[in-house]
């Protein structure tokens, strides 16, 4: 008996150890990819670097890797569920938004610290204005 099997009843215990058993397989799978697609890279680079061969092995396991990991981490990549989290992550994104406190309406009188700095660094202007009745 295993430690956690008091606290959790039978079924989800089994679906973890399941679930636990599938992540251990595939990240195995993706260490053994690494290690050989790199060993055939090498080989291949070394003896004939024209013709890059290994790059069909890597493009085959790959395509079962992708849909390990895909069975592993939620089917397909834009699936129901998916669209679910995504809305639920919008939906919190949009939450504190809702409730922020409508702001005071700023004086005229006084100037926002943005306008002060863009006061100080207007260019002065050594240039008259004219009026209509000045002109000749």
């Amino acid at each position: 008996m295993h430690r956690y099997e008091d606290d959790y009843d039978e079924e989800d215990y089994r679906a973890a150890q399941k679930r636990v058993k599938e992540k251990r397989q595939y990240f195995q799978s993706l260490v053994s990819y690494v290690i050989v697609i790199g060993f055939l890279a090498f080989i291949n680079l070394f003896t004939s670097p024209r013709y890059l061969w290994f790059l069909w092995p890597a493009m085959g396991w790959g395509i079962g890797l992708a849909f390990q990991t895909m069975k592993l981490y939620g089917g397909s990549a834009m699936g129901r569920d998916w669209e679910e989290k995504e809305m639920e992550k919008e939906l919190r994104r949009r939450k504190p938004r809702a409730r922020r406190r409508e702001l005071p309406a700023p004086r005229p009188d006084l100037l926002s610290d943005e306008e002060i700095v863009r006061e100080r660094l207007k260019p002065k202007s050594t240039r008259r204005d004219y009026g209509d009745d000045e002109f000749v």
